[in-house]
């Protein structure tokens, strides 16, 4: 969309709801996915392949901070084939490990990136950057405190909670709650299109296009992470001066 008659705002709004969430969302609905039993016996050992995971996102999370169009879908991808873990099988926990790390590390290096080379590379990171001036040394430090912080805090509360939720999240009716979704994302695509005064049926067309093209990857049975290259093609054009 670099010549798109909408806001990037809507654009990638409308994008990244269809690509990634609703077209997951659907084709779970259409293999009658079910939540899986919850153990509440279940314990984390520190071994060998949770530190690797650990060192993976690290790593995946700082080429995010600094790369220009990189994300998520890059860092994960990254993060597992150093984790050498999946979603599936024994080396999940590690794998879970390094996508919070990606997480985590993305938004502390997405502010160094602010610090060193003036440029944000992150949601968060643009906003610290347009209510700081001059962003300088004491904030990074001040900022990087209070993530960990934060992050130190979240540790015990997911913890906590977990458990908690564990216990009714069975209960839900997943198909239900899946529809719920998908109205609600739908929803605020149309109202911030609206609130944008944005085409109505460009929008509309470019979301049944986002939606078809996140299915294609479930069935063709191949990574979402190659639909990122929405972002990165552009990128790419824009940063080499083709067309410019």
């Amino acid at each position: 969309m670099l010549n798109s008659p909408i806001s990037s705002g809507v654009s990638l709004l409308c994008m990244f709801t269809g690509l990634f969430g609703v077209s997951t969302l659907l084709y779970s609905l259409s293999e009658s996915s079910t939540v899986p039993p919850q153990n509440p016996d279940h314990s984390l050992i520190v071994d060998n392949n949770i530190l690797r995971g650990i060192f993976a996102g690290g790593i995946a999370g700082s080429i995010l901070g600094f790369l220009p169009g990189m994300g998520p879908a890059q860092g994960s991808l990254i993060a597992q084939e150093i984790s050498g873990g999946g979603d599936t099988g024994e080396n999940k926990d590690s794998f879970l490990v390094a996508m919070s790390g990606v997480n985590v590390s993305d938004a502390l290096f997405s502010l160094i990136a602010i610090y060193l080379i003036g440029n944000p590379r992150s949601g968060i990171a643009v906003y610290v950057d347009k209510i700081i001036d001059v962003f300088n040394y004491e904030h990074l430090i001040l900022y990087i405190f209070v993530s960990i912080t934060a992050v130190s805090l979240a540790l015990i509360l997911c913890l906590k909670l977990g458990d908690i939720v564990g216990e009714y999240i069975q209960q839900l009716d997943y198909s239900r709650l899946s529809w719920l979704v998908i109205i609600f994302m739908s929803s605020i695509v149309m109202i911030f299109t609206i609130m944008e005064h944005a085409n109505l049926w460009f929008v509309l067309l470019v979301y049944a296009t986002s939606v078809a093209l996140g299915l294609l990857p479930h069935y063709l049975g191949i990574n979402k992470s190659n639909l990122m290259g929405v972002l990165v093609v552009p990128a790419i054009v824009i940063y080499v001066g083709i067309g410019m």
